[in-house]
């Protein structure tokens, strides 16, 4: 059997339990209960880019994925240390949420996480945080490589060139000039962050390949400070005849 007192004036509930004759009497802080019943906010453990993957980055709402949070428990993302300016919030499924921030302006920003009980209780800001540039056009490629041939001179005239630190959904051209107005390829979508484009088809020489990426809504990148060099040379087919 219990028996539940309570007071007004008392900040805490008393409750008794009979149990084999002997009384228990506990007593119990009202806000530590319902800590415990609803559970405690804790501080995020990492926080990172999700899309684009790396920073600086042309997307104006990136996707932000915060781990070490509890399920079920409001996730808020924020531009502060003190979490007090708000870029977006989810609700945690099991140890991470994603959050996909509201729309940003172009310049930097530094992202933490808080999180939020069922009943209200907010935790402390995380102490980690995630680094975001907003570029608003696409970069260019990071690194252009041989991929078919794999080394230079070689006989194909039309070389496959790899070009990475791209984002997929980016269409990549290739130029055969710095400022990228020489174009040498028909653009090739990207689904991750290398594509392979083939060149247009070269004359004999040395020919070195830039690129520049276009995005989704069309805007361009610069043209790229990477390149690569490529020595064409026409094969040489040499005839011969027997002589009875």
């Amino acid at each position: 059997m219990k028996l539940h007192l309570m007071a007004a004036h008392l900040a805490f509930a008393m409750s008794f339990t009979l149990m084999s004759g002997c009384m228990v009497i506990e007593v119990r802080d009202p806000d530590k209960l319902a800590r415990l019943r609803n559970g405690t906010p804790q501080r995020p453990r990492s926080i990172s880019l999700n899309s684009p993957l790396r920073s600086p980055g042309s997307s104006s709402q990136p996707v932000v994925i915060v781990q070490g949070v509890t399920n079920g428990f409001t996730v808020g993302l924020y531009s502060d240390s003190s979490c007090s300016q708000s870029l977006g919030q989810a609700v945690a499924v099991g140890t991470s949420a994603q959050i996909t921030t509201s729309a940003l302006t172009e310049g930097n920003y530094r992202f933490y996480a808080n999180e939020t009980t069922k009943t209200g209780i907010k935790g402390a800001c995380s102490a980690v945080y995630a680094d975001y540039q907003l570029i608003l056009s696409p970069l260019p490629p990071s690194a252009l490589a041989l991929q078919s041939p794999a080394s230079s001179p070689g006989g194909l005239n039309q070389p496959v060139i790899r070009t990475s630190g791209v984002q997929s959904g980016e269409s990549v051209s290739l130029f055969s000039d710095p400022d990228c107005t020489s174009a040498v390829s028909s653009s090739t979508l990207a689904s991750g962050t290398t594509v392979d484009v083939t060149s247009s088809a070269l004359s004999a020489g040395v020919t070195r390949f830039y690129a520049k990426t276009t995005d989704a809504v069309a805007k361009v990148s610069a043209c790229s400070t990477a390149s690569v060099d490529y020595s064409y040379q026409v094969p040489v087919i040499t005839l011969s005849r027997d002589v009875y």
